[in-house]
This record gives structure tokens, sequence and C-alpha cells, in this order.
């Protein structure tokens, strides 16, 4: 049998065009796929992505905001197996809202770049600002109903109330439409991470290096390095945003630390300390 092919071209209201193109060869069951586009409505992507099954907003996310892409996609189809994607998406100026709730931080994507890498998709050159912060690097979403977004990001400041509010938010929403009508799993991240500036209640920790573990309302930090009250820290630390009033957790060695700044910023002290 010949091959069945079928080619279509879009329009916007905006005068932007997405072409489309598709082919089918009913003997051996395979075909392929591609979409192309720039400057589209952010829109035209999700439903790519909802399309074939890679929505990679966590659960809940309310829809994004309006914002631009540029998109080249291919696939290679077979009959019995999922799709083999490839190709790039370029998004600009894309606004992700968290949540519904109020006073809750939005982030904004100012670029980034989406390679689709057969069963993964891969973020990269991320420029977002969230809560006050400027955050770059990259995320890789594996594959899966539930998946650990593998992340490598940086930001020059953060504080600890903004990103309790936004980890609230992250963590707290409803299941997907046509999801099953249960509990949606926690929103899930590890990686390392890189902080200038964190501003904690009446503590600030400066040049942070460490691994990050993020579950739900749950964020862990291990393998630390920094700067506080004038000296180094290394260690862990945990901040649990799970109740009413948020826990920070951090166990450690200090060294050459200003004592009278470190008590200043705890009510509770436990532990050894040595020094001159």
């Amino acid at each position: 049998p010949r091959p069945a092919s079928s080619r279509s071209r879009w329009s916007s209201r905006a005068g932007q065009n997405l072409s489309v193109s598709a082919s089918w060869n009913r003997e051996t069951g395979t075909g392929e796929f591609s979409a192309a586009g720039r400057a589209l409505p952010l829109r035209a992507l999700t439903a790519v992505l909802r399309a074939i099954g890679k929505d990679s907003f966590p659960a809940g996310a309310a829809e994004p905001a309006e914002g631009r892409v540029s998109v080249n996609l291919r696939a290679a189809l077979a009959r019995g197996v999922a799709a083999r994607w490839s190709g790039w998406g370029q998004l600009a100026r894309v606004g992700w809202r968290l949540g519904t709730g109020a006073g809750l931080a939005p982030v904004l994507l100012h670029t980034a770049r989406i390679d689709f890498l057969g069963d993964q998709l891969h973020a990269s050159r991320i420029v977002a600002s969230w809560g006050g912060a400027t955050i770059t690097g990259s995320v890789r979403v594996p594959p899966g109903p539930s998946p650990v977004y593998a992340a490598d990001l940086r930001a020059a400041e953060l504080d600890a109330a903004t990103l309790g509010a936004a980890l609230l938010s992250a963590a707290g929403g409803a299941t997907r439409p046509g999801a099953a009508n249960a509990e949606a799993p926690p929103f899930r991240a590890e990686g390392r991470l890189a902080v200038g500036r964190l501003r904690l209640p009446r503590l600030e920790l400066e040049g942070i290096e460490t691994a990050f573990h993020l579950a739900g309302r749950r964020l862990r930090l291990e393998q630390a390095r920094c700067t506080l009250a004038g000296g180094a820290l290394t260690g862990s630390a945990q901040l649990d945003f799970s109740t009413g009033a948020p826990v920070y957790q951090v166990y450690g060695r200090i060294r050459d630390v200003a004592l009278d700044r470190l008590a200043a910023g705890s009510q509770r002290l436990e532990g050894i300390a040595a020094g001159r």
C-alpha cells in the first residue's frame, strides 16, 4: 500500500504560523511527524505537550500566562511503540503561576530552551524571576507520572519567607484535569543549588554551595558549604514548611564564627563550641 500522508498549515490571529506535517506507512506501521513555528502563543506549545503526554508542569499548576514560543519538533512513530521525540522549543516571557492563593510568588521565565530527548525533557539557559530573586540554570524532566526534576540552579539571593510561600503553592495543588480524584503527589526535585545569600529570620547565610532534595513542602540541603556569622559552616539543613510556622534546622561544623552574631540569630543553640 502507498503511504498515507497529510500536511496542514495554521495561522494564529497574531499572524504567526505553525507548520505541521505527518506521514504514515500502513504496510510497515511507521511514520513521521514534525511541527515548526516561531513566536507562537504559549498555548500552542502547551497543547502540543499535552497531546504527546509531555506536560511538564507540576500537578495543580494553573494555566501559564501568555508568552511566546518558537518550536521545531520531530517524532518517529511506530505501531505499538511510544513516539520518539526530538527537537527543541524556545520560551520567552512565560509566566508560570504556581498556585491561585493570594500573595504566592509566581515564576516568570524570561527565557528558556527546551530540548526533547526521546522520553525526557531538558530545559536549559533558564533565566527566571521568582519571589524577587533571579534564578538561572537547567532542569531535566524524566518520564513518568510523578517525575523527580533534576536541577542545577543558581540564585544571587533568596528569602526564606518567600521560599516558604512558593513551596506551599507548589505542593498544595489539585490533580491534573482528567486525573483520578485522589490527592496529588508532591512536587519533587533534586540536584545542585548555589545561592549568594539566603535570608533567614535574624540570620543570613552567604556563598551557599549544596546538594538539595525537595519533596512537597520540605527542602533538605546536604553537603552544604557556606559563610555564617563571619566564619564557615559545613553540614546539612532542613527547611520544613509543612506546618503553619516554618521550622529551620541546621546541623554541621562551624569554624571561626563570631559567637555574638551567631547567638543573636537563634534563641536556642545546642552543641559544642570551641574557639577564641
